[in-house]
């Protein structure tokens, strides 16, 4: 998993999160760094968990970057905004899922579970 979002401590509790049910997560701090990150390792990366709102660039600007690098990227969205039209935008472009900030861990299992099959994140 790459997991991208400009607040270091919301990415470090993700990635906590994930790791806690046996995922390997990789944390990017902005939307360049993804991309960077993303580009030595694509096939590396079951799914994205981007932030929509990032100084660096954007998080529809990070999606359109990570698509030319690989069109079948999977990418769910956060955002401590309701859904809006530039996340509308993504998401008839190919994102695969939407979490709306704030949301907890379970919320997160659910939305990965629901795009990687029932089996993702289940303790071993």
């Amino acid at each position: 998993m790459l997991v991208v979002d400009d607040e270091a401590s919301i990415r470090r509790l993700y990635v906590r999160w994930l790791s806690a049910v046996g995922f390997t997560a990789v944390e990017a701090g902005g939307g360049k760094e993804a991309v960077e990150i993303f580009s030595s390792d694509a096939e590396g990366f079951d799914l994205v968990i981007l932030d929509m709102i990032m100084p660096d660039v954007s998080g529809f600007h990070t999606f359109e970057l990570l698509r030319e690098k690989d069109p079948e990227v999977r990418v769910v969205l956060c955002s401590g905004y309701r859904v809006d039209r530039q996340a509308t935008i993504i998401m008839e472009a190919g994102a695969v899922g939407f979490l709306q900030k704030p949301f907890d861990r379970e919320d997160l299992l659910r939305e990965i579970r629901r795009v990687l099959g029932p089996a993702a994140g289940a303790p071993s």
